[in-house]
C-alpha cells in the first residue's frame, strides 16, 4: 500500500463514525420534522434535565473514581479516589470522541505517573468496564418483562450468553483449564486483573458500579419527565442498559445516532419521534456537557503528568544504560 493510500485509509477511518452519525440523523431529522423536533425542545424543562444532569453526573464521577481506586489498588499499585479523580475527569473528554480512547488514556497515566506497565494498567481499566457491562445485563434481566416478545428473546439469548461466559471465565481462572492456547492467555499482561480477581473482587466492584448505573437510569428519567414523556419505571430500567450498550459500540462519535435512533424505537409507545429525539439529543449534549465541564480544567495538568512521566522514565532509562 502507497503512502496517499495510506493517508487516505486514515481520513476515512477518522471521517466514517461522523458520516455514520450524521446519516443517521439526518434520517431521524427528517423523519421527526424541524419544525415538531423545535417545539418540543421549546416546550420542554430544560431547567430540571440540567440540574438533573448536573448532580447525576457529579454522583457518577465520584463512583466512577472510587471504582477505578479499587481496582488499580488492588491489582496494580496502591492509589485514592482523590488521586485517579483527575485522571478520569481528563479521560471524560476523550471519551467525547471515543469511550475506549478515554479508557487509554488512564492506563497511559499509570504508566507514565505510577510506572505501571501499560497492559497491567489496561486490565485494571477493563476490569472495571467488564463489572459494569455485567451489571447492566443484569438490569436487563431484571427487566425483562418489560420487554416486546420479539426483544425479549434477544435480551434472553444476551443474558444467557453473558451468565454462560462469566461462569466460564471464572472457571478459567480460578480453575486453571489450561487446554490449546488457553494456557498461553493465562500470562499475557493485560489479563493479569482477571488472573488475580476472586468472586469476592466482582461482587465488592458491583456494589459500586450498580448505583453509578442506577443514576444513569435516574438521568434518563428525569430527562424523559422533563420533555413530557411519562415512561413506565421498569420500561426505564430494561431499556436504558441497552441503549448505553449501543452508545459504546465503536461505529459512531459517542453513540450520537445510533443512541438517538435506539431511544425512538425502543420509546416510541410514549412519544412522539420528535419528542423522543430532542429529549435524546438534548441528554446527549447535557452530559458530554457537563462532562467535559469536569474534564476541561484538569486536562492539561493531567497532560504533563503523562508527559513528565515520560521523561523521567526515559531519563531513568538512559542513567541505567550510562550505568551499565
Amino acid at each position: 500500500m502507497t503512502g496517499v493510500a495510506r493517508t487516505l485509509v486514515r481520513i476515512i477511518r477518522r471521517l466514517l463514525p461522523w458520516l455514520v452519525a450524521a446519516g443517521i440523523l439526518s434520517i431521524l431529522i427528517r423523519r421527526a420534522g424541524g419544525a415538531p423536533l423545535r417545539e418540543a425542545v421549546r416546550d420542554a424543562d430544560l431547567v430540571w434535565l440540567l440540574g438533573a444532569t448536573v448532580v447525576c453526573t457529579l454522583g457518577m464521577f465520584a463512583l466512577d473514581a472510587v471504582a477505578l481506586a479499587r481496582a488499580i489498588s488492588w491489582f496494580n499499585c496502591p492509589i485514592s479516589a482523590r488521586d485517579i479523580a483527575p485522571v478520569k475527569a481528563a479521560a471524560y473528554l476523550l471519551n467525547i470522541i471515543n469511550y475506549n480512547a478515554g479508557s487509554g488514556a488512564i492506563a497511559v497515566w499509570l504508566a507514565r505517573h505510577r510506572q505501571v506497565p501499560f497492559l497491567e494498567a489496561a486490565s485494571a481499566v477493563l476490569f472495571v468496564n467488564i463489572v459494569d457491562a455485567l451489571v447492566l445485563v443484569a438490569f436487563m434481566a431484571i427487566g425483562l418483562p418489560a420487554f416486546a416478545p420479539p426483544l425479549r428473546a434477544g435480551v434472553v439469548t444476551i443474558v444467557g450468553v453473558t451468565a454462560v461466559l462469566f461462569v466460564g471465565n471464572l472457571l478459567y481462572w480460578r480453575a486453571g483449564f489450561d487446554f490449546l492456547i488457553l494456557g498461553r492467555l493465562r500470562h499475557w499482561p493485560i489479563f493479569k486483573s482477571f488472573r488475580a480477581a476472586s468472586f469476592a473482587h466482582y461482587l465488592r466492584l458491583a456494589a459500586i458500579r450498580v448505583p453509578f448505573d442506577l443514576l444513569f437510569i435516574a438521568n434518563h428519567w428525569a430527562g424523559l419527565r422533563a420533555f413530557g414523556i411519562d415512561v413506565p419505571a421498569i420500561k426505564i430500567l430494561a431499556y436504558v442498559p441497552v441503549i448505553s450498550f449501543i452508545g459504546v459500540v465503536p461505529i459512531t462519535v459517542s453513540g450520537l445516532g445510533t443512541v438517538q435512533a435506539a431511544v425512538v424505537f425502543l420509546f416510541s409507545p410514549y412519544g412522539t419521534e420528535a419528542r423522543l429525539l430532542a429529549f435524546s439529543l438534548v441528554l446527549t449534549l447535557a452530559l458530554s456537557g457537563v462532562r467535559a465541564l469536569l474534564g476541561v480544567p484538569v486536562f492539561r495538568r493531567v497532560s504533563e503528568d503523562i508527559f513528565r512521566g515520560r521523561r523521567d522514565t526515559d531519563i531513568d532509562q538512559a542513567n541505567s544504560g550510562a550505568a551499565r
